[in-house]
């Protein structure tokens, strides 16, 4: 996920969304949150597998994704995006996105980020071995 601040155009519904005014959340705070563990785990559990191992999600099962976001993520976009555009893999941006948010939302400690990462490794890896 980006924060689109060239405003680019898409003509697939699927690929953009807005913050709605009456929020207390910035594009910013939603994007910095997205990469992570428990967001990863539902969209395994919430799309569905094509071959090859190719996830799939539909605009209704993107709105069903838990994303756990707090006002003030966003500060740590440029971090992130940093990490994200140099990492050697994807893993590289999810595992700082899971380190940050114990400190986000305390009731998401190490422990159970720990837990939905395995979960998550174990959804993935089971869909990738099928196809």
């Amino acid at each position: 996920m980006i924060v689109n601040q060239a405003k680019a155009f898409t003509t697939d519904t699927i690929y953009r969304g807005q913050v709605l005014p009456t929020t207390s959340l910035s594009a910013e705070d939603i994007a910095a949150s997205f990469h992570n563990s428990l967001t990863l785990l539902s969209a395994e559990i919430e799309g569905r597998s094509f071959g090859g191992g190719v996830l799939e999600l539909v605009p209704s099962e993107i709105s069903s994704l838990s994303i756990p976001v707090t006002p003030g993520a966003g500060k740590s976009i440029d971090h992130l995006d940093k990490i994200s555009r140099t990492a050697g893999t994807e893993d590289d941006l999810v595992e700082a996105t899971d380190a940050l948010m114990p400190e986000w939302l305390p009731e998401m400690d190490f422990k159970h980020m720990e837990l939905i990462h395995e979960a998550r490794l174990s959804l993935l890896n089971r869909r990738l071995e099928r196809n």
